[in-house]
């Protein structure tokens, strides 16, 4: 009769280990945001191209949501944001190799074919919280296609830029 019983448990047991697995090979997906997040109030913004924009003006634009594990949030976190490629389609910037600067100095360049390829996302929010302006925000460029490779050091987390302060076109 135990016997019984820790079968039954172990059963159990694996079927939600098995549950979590499957959640987490999904988690690299991000598709449109579900809820909408309270607006955002703070007075933080970015500057693009030499134009001030806020993070409440770049929430306006269709939101995406991801769900998943990162340096940042190594137990998994929902991050939202904007896809990158909508910003700088926004932003008159579609179709140019571009660079993203921190706040402490810290810079990459993408190519116009990085942004459209694995679909990198602006993120504004992790938890439905903004980012916090003194640490990662008020933006933070993360990777959903690539979080696990990250994860697993099989992938390097050098575009995963956070506390962007200006985002422009590259010369």
């Amino acid at each position: 009769m135990v016997i019984n019983r820790g079968v039954k448990l172990m059963k159990r047991i694996l079927f939600i280990m098995m549950m979590l697995a499957s959640a987490a090979a999904q988690a690299a997906e991000s598709g449109p945001v579900i809820a909408r997040p309270p607006v955002y109030t703070g007075s933080a913004a970015v500057d693009v191209g030499g134009n001030p924009v806020s993070v409440a003006m770049i929430e306006m634009m269709p939101m995406r949501q991801s769900t998943m594990a990162n340096p940042w949030s190594p137990q998994g976190a929902l991050w939202m944001g904007v896809r990158l490629a909508d910003f700088v389609q926004a932003h008159g910037l579609a179709g140019r190799d571009i660079i993203l600067r921190a706040r402490d100095n810290y810079t990459i360049r993408l190519r116009a074919a990085e942004i459209a390829g694995d679909e990198p996302l602006l993120a504004t929010r992790m938890d439905g919280a903004p980012l916090d302006p003194t640490t990662t925000g008020p933006l933070m460029l993360i990777w959903p296609a690539q979080a696990e490779q990250v994860m697993a050091k099989t992938a390097p987390d050098a575009n995963w830029i956070w506390g962007i302060v200006e985002i422009k076109a590259a010369p």
